[in-house]
């Protein structure tokens, strides 16, 4: 998500320079902040606020589309994650049931 907030400040910064070198310096000095954010351990993921500005750029600044699909996207990665741990989980008593019945 604050790779969206990061999104919208380089828009909206780079909207108020006339000069097109000042909007890449202002690009460099966010991207500068979104790696030093990461001194905060709930911030230290900086591919996902990488991520989250790149889909901010990629869908034109339309925030109000991003964070809701952010969102999502969080949600059924950790389903997925959960439900591969527990069938993993699953699968190993299997075996190990498996195993002790031959014996």
């Amino acid at each position: 998500m604050s790779g969206v907030f990061w999104a919208m400040v380089i828009i909206h910064g780079s909207q108020f320079v006339s000069l097109e070198i000042l909007g890449y310096v202002i690009t460099a000095v966010v991207a500068f902040f979104m790696c030093i954010q990461a001194k905060q351990s709930w911030l230290a993921y900086i591919p996902g606020t990488f991520i989250g500005s790149c889909a901010t750029f990629a869908a034109d600044g339309n925030w109000k589309l991003v964070v809701p699909s952010l969102i999502l996207g969080g949600i059924f990665g950790y389903l997925m994650k959960s439900s591969g741990l527990w069938l993993y989980q699953k699968s190993k008593q299997s075996q190990v049931n498996a195993s002790l019945q031959a014996r």
